[in-house]
């Protein structure tokens, strides 16, 4: 998911988190995975938010985010 800068800090990425996380606990899944550029602190924010465990990622360019449901 990506929100444009024009329409940063309105609020859109969180409702887009919260309908996704929503989604996938209707669906029933085990989990929501996020992979998160290491610069992209607002998303950080976000994710510890929802609960996320923010961690490094495989690739060392990139932070995984998951949140068991």
């Amino acid at each position: 998911m990506l929100v444009g800068d024009p329409l940063q800090k309105q609020g859109l990425g969180t409702e887009l988190v919260r309908r996704l996380v929503d989604g996938a606990r209707h669906e029933k899944l085990s989990r929501v995975l996020a992979i998160i550029m290491p610069e992209n602190r607002a998303m950080q924010s976000l994710a510890d938010q929802f609960g996320f465990t923010v961690q490094p990622g495989e690739d060392p360019d990139l932070l995984t985010a998951v949140l068991k449901l």
